[in-house]
């Protein structure tokens, strides 16, 4: 029992990065916490952790630890709420990271849904547009667009979003609105990062003619900004049907260069490669699929009513 509550401890200071955070949440004493993990140590005949006054990180040999560890832990957790329950039912932590606005959207009402009917399940919801490492912030899984990310991901296609490049009326009424790729060139556009470099690809990929030679006024990496400098008549934008539905239908954006017909964008749920997916896992990616299926419309583009 004491070598399974050492396993605990120290999968948790690993995602804590706190011995103290992690006595706290487990109700017992630092020192005690300190001894679990150095008796784990101690047992394994390596230093599995590094202390600083700041932070506690894992050694190489850590890290590779922590990822066999966190995994038996997860399947035994599993197995116990079987075997308590009579039947299959959830419970455990679950760690999820998302695209803070469309996060904000579409998974936040997944994540609450889940948790209502999942009592016994915790979930830590990471939005943001940065880049996260799932390995070293201890992520189950995350939500990404366009871009499933590295080799050592693996990853499933959950949904498809529509883009369309808009402006707005202001922007139209003083610069006018241009006829065909090749006139971009005297245009502004405001532009999230993801979106130039999607533009990019496709045009290596023989999917878009060329690319637009908007002068770009704005470069984000938040789609939020990019949406009100569109709506601010900043320049040209391409951004996602879900994000613009409204603003065309009330006419504050309105269409520009239909002729690039932009392929959908796929939308991935990645997860650490190697990785056995843990049932909670499983059935938060089933009904965050079964959830956008139905309130993502692919291809079925707003326009002024």
């Amino acid at each position: 029992m004491d070598q399974l509550v050492g396993l605990r401890v120290f999968c948790r200071v690993v995602e804590r990065g706190s011995f103290s955070a992690v006595a706290r949440e487990l109700g017992i004493s630092q020192p005690n916490a300190s001894r679990h993990v150095a008796a784990l140590e101690q047992r394994m005949g390596a230093r599995l952790l590094v202390r600083t006054t700041r932070k506690v990180s894992p050694t190489d040999a850590g890290r590779a630890f922590y990822e066999r560890a966190s995994r038996a832990l997860s399947e035994l957790s599993d197995a116990e709420s079987e075997v308590v329950a009579g039947v299959a039912v959830l419970a455990g932590s679950l760690r999820v990271a998302a695209p803070g606005a469309f996060g904000r959207r579409f998974v936040l009402p997944v994540v609450n849904d889940f948790i209502e009917r999942h009592p016994k399940v915790d979930v830590e919801l990471l939005l943001s547009d940065r880049p996260i490492d799932l390995v070293s912030e201890a992520v189950d899984l995350a939500v990404r667009i366009a871009v499933p990310g590295f080799a050592s991901l693996t990853h499933r296609t959950i949904a498809t979003l529509g883009l369309q490049v808009v402006a707005a009326p202001s922007y139209v009424a003083r610069r006018g609105a241009p006829k065909s790729v090749a006139d971009s060139g005297e245009h502004d556009a405001v532009l999230h990062t993801d979106s130039r470099q999607r533009m990019l690809d496709l045009v290596s990929a023989g999917a878009l003619p060329a690319l637009p030679a908007f002068h770009v006024r704005l470069l984000s990496d938040d789609i939020e900004a990019v949406h009100h400098a569109a709506l601010a008549g900043l320049g040209l934008a391409p951004l996602p049907d879900w994000l613009i539905e409204d603003d065309l239908r009330a006419g504050r954006l309105v269409p520009i260069l239909s002729e690039l017909a932009l392929p959908e964008t796929p939308v991935f749920v990645v997860f650490p490669a190697g990785r056995r997916h843990s049932a909670r896992v499983r059935a938060f990616v089933d009904a965050l699929g079964d959830a956008l299926s139905v309130r993502l419309r692919a291809g079925n583009r707003a326009g002024p009513t």
